[in-house]
């Protein structure tokens, strides 16, 4: 999620050309500019004549270039740009052989920061080799790319990659992995050509071997890198039935009783209309539409233990058989047997006691560390614990626990539940009429009932009563966990010692420790002190029941990371793993998104940290406004969106047994969304419910052409003169003005990354106003709505102006009844997201949010937007243009 790379590749023109070995005096293929057969000697033979330089210990042995990974490489010089010349596209391809996995494979770069590497493909060292990550930069900004994952060791890789402008395609062994929007082209004039060195992304240097280097100026067919993969492929040991068969990797989970058949039928692409993938266990059939990946869940609890075998095929629309049968061995362990008399309501939810009219001392059984959730309409005790009606939560170890009621109780029930963390104490939102979320705020909509972990609010997000309410809410049997930063920049374990243990989180009696911010993973140093100081920590006696809890993303690569977490894990920590997903353009997009960049990495946690699936809480995304906004498409629903993501959390069978979820944060959040997420906390996590909380559809269908993409379509626009109304676009507005944020998992692939770069500009007239107007369809008369849309001064944009002066609009929506108050009904300016033009963090621009809150009259209603305060008061200077966008109607969730 954070690795960019990239390398361009071409190939040939006509597949018989492709066939042909390069040797001197040989017809130039198209477009190649640079060719390293390694023949014996490191000249070029593209006709070029970018002889390289052998450097170090290099050598050329058997056809292939041998480095150390100390210092050896290959360099071809400085590039002139009238012989090589990609500003019209190109394509970078190597076949790599590492014996370790580090440095650079191809590389055009000129320093260590990203803006330097001008085209690379590199392995990503500070993630300890699990990425293989390409990069593309024109000496002020760079985009990277992955897909390529980590290359086996001691086996060769055919790595690969396009570019024409538009597109980055990423190609690993002959097959297109991933497809990413272009956003700039690299400059590579008079910058040094190396291989097996790149600068930048850790240990510079490659070790092991590399071959047949191929650079062209031109991008390559899917079938023409398919063609040069497979003139190679077969005596380099690599398996090419893959082109015809489904490739399948199975895992079991026994917990849930489930096997997932996790399907790639990538290299079998494309595939015709209305086929499916099949797969099949024991007399058991399941099948799933085709596509370039995905799943198929087989029910395994009748299944024997014992080893089994899948069968997976493609079958066409007709029932033929397309391409070969894939059999995948597995060895089902049988079912938990911790999990015998539970009820599994969902992934997040078990229920472990539901009696009628007990009395006396009653049990029940924890199969795993975890909260559970007491309902009782009388008094009972847990030890010496009072538990209070209705209901209450305990953290308890795993095992048998006695309740004892000693008055008359109608019914009890005891569920395992997860933790439910409330993210952050102290985050108030941007939009100031919305807040503050304090306590008040959290007992009035009933949200203390629906979280057991209060995050923040003591050292960082403090908030006056946070010390104050800390007691009380440790007295609900309940866990409060303080912030701090993760020091990169410390120089000793003592450092981090201090720091950490210089908190609320470890110095107040009534807090469970620390979560930090962020650990995403690496080969630093800085982890080296970070593990050190973790294990100091737990050898304290005075630190007992106190633990860091990192935010995280990958941690799993084997690098001083991993140790890292695993010092963490033995401290009693959990991992906050960061799952930020936006709204996806459809419902199946965004669990397309989650399996792969979520459930599919399950097993690679397992695998390195055995059990963890139980220590890992998820943090999902809830930011819904400027400047961080994962609902940056006003046609879509985003309280669906989220009810999307924790429906996935509940049902998956990865996902069986989590340790808790956090929606990260407040602060950028309308309370509307803070208030479903107590409702979802509700629905998934107490109630256990395995269906979708809301009703209502994933896409908006009130508003169209929300930010006037499709021209003016849709909109009736009424501009004074011919000059008044303008459609425009500029390039990152969505993103670094708006603060579109796009979920940044998986890289850019198969996400819309300029969407929200499109607006209507109004020009500010003395005589009247632009008029702007559109029919709000599809309301249910009685039921709330919101209204949302953003403006911005693009003057002041363009010249660099930082002004919070509130922009002179109307907005009229007629027959609808306004809900009273000022937090329905309000402007406030916000800060944009990131630096553009002449802003910076510190310099920053300002948009205008404009908010209604609304009850439908009949199933439609008229929006009327112009650039006058009122009817007939301009509000504004003459002249001053004004730019429209993010046009959102949808359902609101009322107090």
């Amino acid at each position: 999620m954070r690795t960019p790379l990239m390398t361009c590749l071409v190939l040939i023109t006509t597949a018989c050309a492709a066939a042909q070995p390069a040797t001197p005096g040989a017809p130039r293929e198209s477009g190649l500019v640079l060719h390293y057969p390694f023949n014996g000697n490191a000249k070029d033979l593209s006709g070029s004549g970018f002889d390289g330089k052998l450097v170090g210990d290099a050598k050329i042995v058997n056809g292939a270039l041998q480095l150390d990974g100390e210092d050896d490489y290959l360099t071809a010089g400085k590039t002139p740009g009238e012989k090589i010349d990609l500003s019209s596209g190109g394509t970078m391809m190597i076949w790599a052989k590492p014996t370790k996995k580090q440095g650079g494979l191809v590389a055009w770069c000129v320093d260590t920061t990203y803006p330097g590497a001008r085209c690379m493909l590199v392995i990503d060292t500070y993630h300890g080799g699990a990425n293989t990550t390409g990069l593309i930069a024109d000496g002020v900004k760079a985009q990277g790319f992955g897909g390529f994952k980590s290359l086996p060791q001691g086996q060769w890789s055919h790595v690969a990659f396009t570019f024409d402008g538009e597109t980055i395609i990423a190609y690993l062994n002959g097959v297109a992995v991933t497809r990413n929007p272009q956003e700039l082209m690299p400059v590579i004039k008079d910058v040094e050509l190396t291989v097996g060195r790149a600068l930048g992304l850790g240990a510079p240097y490659f070790h092991g071997e590399l071959d047949e280097v191929r650079i062209y100026d031109r991008d390559l067919t899917g079938e023409q890198i398919k063609s040069l993969y497979l003139r190679e492929a077969q005596r380099r040991g690599k398996d090419v039935s893959v082109f015809h068969r489904v490739q399948v990797k199975a895992h079991a989970y026994p917990a849930p009783g489930k096997i997932v058949a996790a399907f790639d039928c990538r290299a079998m692409l494309p595939l015709p209309p209305g086929a499916v993938v099949i797969a099949e266990l024991n007399g058991q059939r399941g099948q799933t539409p085709a596509a370039a990946d995905g799943e198929v869940i087989l029910d395994a609890t009748s299944l024997a233990k014992g080893a089994h075998s899948i069968r997976t095929y493609v079958q066409a629309a007709d029932g033929k058989r397309i391409g070969n049968v894939t059999t995948t061995k597995l060895n089902w362990p049988g079912r938990d047997p911790a999990f015998e008399g539970i009820r599994v309501l969902n992934n997040l939810c078990w229920e472990l006691l539901d009696a009628k009219n007990p009395t006396g001392e009653v049990t029940f059984r924890l199969p795993v560390d975890r909260w559970v959730w007491i309902r009782s309409d009388a008094p009972v005790h847990l030890g010496d614990d009072e538990i209070a009606p209705p209901e209450a939560m305990r953290r308890l170890p795993a095992g048998e626990h006695t309740l004892r009621v000693t008055g008359k109780v109608d019914r009890l029930i005891v569920r395992a539940i997860p933790a439910l963390h409330h993210a952050v104490y102290g985050g108030d939102p941007h939009l100031v009429k919305l807040g503050p979320y304090d306590w008040d705020f959290l007992e009035r909509n009933g949200l203390l009932d629906n979280f057991n972990v209060m995050v923040a609010g003591l050292d960082h997000y403090r908030r006056g009563d946070a010390f104050e309410r800390l007691p009380q809410w440790t007295a609900m049997g309940r866990q409060w966990i303080s912030y701090k930063h993760l020091p990169f920049d410390a120089d000793s374990t003592d450092d981090v010692y201090k720091l950490w243990t210089n908190t609320a989180g470890f110095n107040n009696p009534h807090t469970a420790g620390l979560i930090i911010d962020e650990a995403n993973g690496g080969d630093l140093k800085v982890y080296d002190y970070l593990t050190e100081a973790v294990q100091r920590m737990e050898q304290q006696p005075q630190f007992k029941g106190k633990a860091v809890n990192p935010w995280c993303d990958i941690l799993y690569s084997r690098d001083r990371s991993t140790r890292f977490a695993r010092a963490c894990l033995d401290g009693g920590a959990d991992l906050v793993w960061e799952r930020y997903y936006g709204e996806e353009e459809s419902p199946e997009m965004l669990r397309t998104i989650m399996r792969r960049y979520m459930a599919a990495l399950m097993p690679n946690w397992e695998e390195v940290f055995p059990g963890v699936t139980y220590r890992m809480v998820i943090a999902l995304n809830n930011c819904s406004e400027p400047p961080e906004n994962v609902g940056y498409r006003p046609d879509v629903d985003l309280k669906v969106c989220m009810d999307e993501q924790m429906l996935f959390l509940a049902n998956h069978p990865s996902m069986f047994g989590i340790a808790g979820t956090q929606w990260y944060h407040s602060g950028y959040s309308t309370e509307e969304i803070i208030r479903w997420i107590g409702k979802l906390n509700r629905h998934y996590a107490i109630n256990g419910e395995r269906g979708r909380l809301s009703q209502d559809p994933y896409d908006l269908p009130h508003l169209r052409n929300h930010d006037f993409a499709d021209g003016p379509t849709d909109w009736e626009l009424r501009p004074v003169d011919g000059e008044s109304m303008r459609l425009d676009s500029m390039p990152e507005y969505g993103q670094k003005i708006q603060g579109r944020f796009f979920g940044g998992l998986g890289g850019r692939e198969e996400r819309v990354t300029r969407y929200g770069d499109t607006f209507l500009t109004m020009t500010r007239r003395e005589d009247a106003p632009n008029v702007l107007r559109q029919t709000i369809t599809d309301l249910e008369p009685g039921r709330v709505y919101s209204f949302k849309m953003l403006t911005a001064d693009r003057q002041d944009l363009l010249g660099g102006v930082s002004r919070k002066d509130l922009h002179a609009v109307s907005i009229q929506i007629d027959n609808v009844e306004q809900l009273p108050g000022d937090k329905y009904s309000f402007q406030e300016m916000l800060k944009s997201a990131r630096p553009f033009g002449a802003f910076t963090y510190k310099k920053r621009f300002y948009i205008g949010y404009h908010w209604r809150v609304f009850r439908a009259k009949s199933e439609t209603a008229t929006l009327t937007v112009t650039d006058w305060a009122s009817s007939d008061q301009p509000g504004g200077n003459a002249g001053q243009e004004l730019m429209f966008s993010f046009f959102e109607v949808q359902p609101f969730l009322p107090e």
